[in-house]
């Protein structure tokens, strides 16, 4: 008896173990999506008919990738329209040397820039240089490298083309065009990245003259994983280029986004510690928000006190950045819709009870937004015209052709698309292209009147 019972005792302990296992497999897993936003599945919205998530494979923890992929450099621009920031991934040790010239015959003899190193992700890190006195309008070559290399290199070759890269600091007129990315992030696999990529190509080669991007949130789903970020920055070889601006998604994370604040360029003039901020060119002013701040998730990890006081701290701030903006075009980035396809799964209310009123009486002409993976634009709306966008592979099936909201103009939701928009002092005009950059839809808003006249292809 004694035998027996102390073989069942073995096996009730073992089986106490395993259960063990599974539940605190369960929490972790819990625990790194509520961190990085993924526990609100639904928040995903793209829900099939049977009101199943799209995407839950996409929150099934398997083994992290090695490393973030040495490269993938990125260039953003800085408060002052004279200043950009370019980045990149490197190991602990490097490279992290930019050298910066105007020719490509002056690289070698260009003083070298010692960057700024950020562990992004566990022995991950981003590197960074801030160049300050560039001439708007003028094309910058570049090379990164460790000294050695580039002094190798200069002595058995020359220089060494292959690594040079070059961008055009934007002119300072009163003409801007730019262009308008929503929801980069996957469907099924890291691979659909490949199809991005290859949209942001065909978009540079219809417009070429752009001079920035804007991504409006959304770029991985899973901010904590390195194979998501890895596909998504081994895609992005335009933005070595054409610089680039970002807003962080509920999916770079909904209590934090730190490792997208390491990764991106943030200004910096916004409530600090938090991704918000504004930047001018041309006659516009972009206000960038992250529209997760006002998500019941990060409220619970701030604590209720310290929310409401930041929170009316972004109220002011927003207020104030509205104001100082003058006669400029005030244009809004903000991943939530403010009026989308429906109110599901976001926090669209909230922002209509907190901050609409707001730019409203700030006089915001344009809102620019996502997370519905679907295109939509509004008719004017308080002064104001929403258009959401996705450029990734995900999709909404939630249009079914006779459910749109009463406030739209134009929908698509065939598949990706993106925004060309070009401002000059008295009209905005958007034109919205597929993946296979045809046009799905344009519009223009006149400055001098009251209701924006719009113009709509099909």
């Amino acid at each position: 008896m004694a035998g027996r019972i102390g073989k069942r005792s073995h096996i009730i302990r073992a089986i106490a173990i395993v259960t063990c296992f599974v539940i605190g497999a369960f929490i972790y897993s819990c625990a790194g999506r509520i961190e990085t936003g993924e526990m609100d599945t639904a928040d995903d919205h793209s829900m099939s008919r049977t009101g199943e998530n799209s995407a839950v494979e996409s929150v099934v923890i398997s083994e992290e990738a090695p490393a973030l992929q040495i490269g993938k450099a990125f260039i953003s621009m800085g408060e002052k329209e004279r200043e950009m920031y370019i980045s990149w991934q490197a190991g602990e040790d490097g490279p992290r040397i930019l050298r910066c010239a105007e020719e490509k015959t002056d690289i070698e003899e260009s003083v070298p820039i010692m960057a700024h190193r950020t562990e992004i992700l566990r022995n991950s890190y981003r590197f960074k240089v801030k160049l300050s006195g560039l001439e708007p309008g003028k094309r910058y070559w570049y090379e990164i490298g460790s000294l050695e290399d580039q002094e190798d290199a200069e002595s058995e070759a020359g220089i060494d083309e292959e690594n040079l890269r070059s961008f055009v600091v934007p002119e300072t007129d009163s003409e801007v065009s730019f262009v308008y990315l929503g929801d980069p992030q996957f469907d099924k696999s890291v691979n659909d990245y490949e199809a991005w990529g290859k949209l942001t190509e065909r978009m540079y080669e219809k417009a070429p003259y752009v001079d920035f991007a804007i991504i409006g949130g959304d770029m991985v789903n899973i901010p904590t994983r390195k194979d998501h970020w890895n596909g998504f920055l081994d895609n992005c070889t335009v933005f070595e280029e054409l610089p680039v601006m970002t807003i962080p998604g509920n999916h770079e994370g909904v209590t934090s986004n730190n490792t997208y604040k390491k990764l991106f360029h943030n200004i910096g003039n916004g409530p600090d510690g938090e991704a918000f901020y504004y930047f001018d060119r041309g006659s516009c002013r972009f206000i960038m928000l992250d529209s997760s701040f006002l998500t019941k998730a990060r409220q619970v990890d701030m604590g209720k006190a310290l929310w409401t006081a930041r929170e009316r701290e972004v109220e002011s701030w927003l207020e104030k950045t509205l104001e100082d903006s003058g006669e400029k075009w005030k244009i809004i980035v903000t991943h939530h819709p403010i009026y989308g396809m429906h109110d599901m799964f976001t926090v669209s209310k909230e922002i209509r009870e907190l901050w609409l009123p707001i730019m409203k009486a700030g006089g915001a002409d344009l809102v620019l937004c996502g997370h519905q993976h679907a295109y939509m634009r509004t008719r004017d709306m308080d002064g104001m015209v929403h258009v959401m966008g996705v450029s990734g592979s995900k999709r909404s099936h939630y249009y079914t052709g006779i459910n749109a909201p009463a406030y739209s103009e134009s929908i698509y939701s065939a598949g990706p698309n993106y925004q060309i928009i070009k401002v000059t002092d008295d009209h905005i005009e958007i034109t919205s292209y597929n993946e296979k950059s045809s046009i799905i839809d344009a519009a223009r808003i006149e400055k001098d009147i009251n209701l924006p006249y719009f113009r709509t292809f099909w």
